[in-house]
């Protein structure tokens, strides 16, 4: 419900999509979101999660949202693809990360919110 809530405002303003560059702000900022939970101790990334989710989540879609950035935090190695502006505060970051099962690709949605990006579920 709130990232389509997010998708309505976006196209009720001058609605576009942008593939960003790798090194615009938004990718390093998504980049930084992940890194912080790769690096966070495993019993303090659902907090770390939490923190960096948008407020007011659904259970199930933060459930959803924290089983990806789970698998993105034990990856051995993870990616950032691409990221995509949709309207002025939707984002769309696509991953592919590295496990012993071999390679996996997923997309997360982000909004911005408070200044900063914020994690608003899988996509």
């Amino acid at each position: 419900m709130l990232v389509g809530v997010f998708l309505v405002v976006g196209c009720g303003r001058e609605y576009g999509h942008q593939q960003l560059a790798g090194d615009s702000p938004e990718a390093r900022e998504v980049e930084r979101l992940v890194e912080e939970l790769r690096q966070a101790a495993p019993e303090r990334r659902g907090e770390l999660m939490r923190s960096q989710a948008a407020d007011g989540l659904e259970e199930n879609r933060f459930a959803a949202l924290a089983a990806a950035l789970r698998e993105l935090a034990d990856a051995e190695i993870v990616t950032v693809k691409r990221v995509d502006r949709y309207g002025e505060d939707v984002f769309q970051a696509s991953f592919e990360w590295t496990t012993a099962e071999g390679k996996r690709r997923a997309s997360l949605l982000l909004v911005r919110a408070d200044g900063r990006l914020r994690w608003a579920g899988p996509n």
